[in-house]
């Protein structure tokens, strides 16, 4: 009976473990997607010209439609990748163009601040129900996105919950578009935009090569 005591607590207790690396490592990849989803790409640019036209609803249905739209990629990719998952070779070769994929985003960033090319975004007054759908579209077409998704489903976080990763990404994009549309309605962003774009980019730039750097160190 003791053996049998024994046996099951060990066994509670990985399991524990396993679960707890399981949303730690999930809790890493949608910490990561947080900032991709902060820097000025297309995705944010939508939301951005929904924002400025100052309709909330507008704000609201442009970042639904994004938040849907990076869901969906990320099933598709994770559906995709899922035979490579325990492939070490693949996960090695991952990890490597994750890393090069942060850093060439990190050389853009500092590109613009040191170029000052940041482009302000249009206001749009198209429909939301409009917004919703070119949302929707402009996350799916994402480069950026889907090289994120996957060399991190396949890298740097290939033990994370991969059933739960799409979840993961729907709600980070929803509550950050969101929170960006409707700062963006009340009009006072755009002037702060413009002043403050080089700190940003630069800001930017270091977290997106620190995050390559820590990807690498797990190798």
């Amino acid at each position: 009976m003791a053996k049998e005591y024994c046996g099951t607590n060990r066994h509670r207790i990985m399991l524990l473990e396993l679960q707890f690396a399981d949303m730690f490592g999930l809790a890493s990849f949608a910490a990561s997607y947080a900032l991709l989803a902060a820097i000025p790409a297309p995705n944010f640019m939508v939301v951005a010209e929904a924002g400025f036209s100052t309709c909330r609803l507008s704000a609201l249905m442009a970042a639904a439609g994004v938040a849907t739209g990076a869901m969906v990629l990320a099933a598709l990719i994770s559906a995709g990748a899922d035979p490579f998952y325990h492939l070490e070779a693949v996960r090695i070769g991952a990890t490597l163009a994750f890393f090069a994929f942060t850093c060439w985003l990190g050389a853009r960033a500092f590109s613009r601040a040191l170029h000052e090319t940041a482009v302000a975004p249009r206001p749009h007054h198209w429909a939301p129900h409009r917004l919703f759908l070119i949302g929707v579209a402009t996350a799916l077409c994402n480069p950026a996105s889907a090289a994120f998704f996957a060399t991190s489903f396949l890298g740097v976080y290939s033990g994370a919950p991969m059933t739960l990763a799409p979840l993961a990404v729907f709600i980070v994009a929803g509550f950050w578009f969101a929170f960006v549309g409707l700062i963006l309605t009340t009009g006072r962003m755009h002037d702060f935009h413009v002043r403050h774009a080089k700190a940003i980019d630069i800001a930017a730039g270091i977290a997106l090569l620190a995050l390559g750097l820590s990807a690498l160190m797990r190798l």
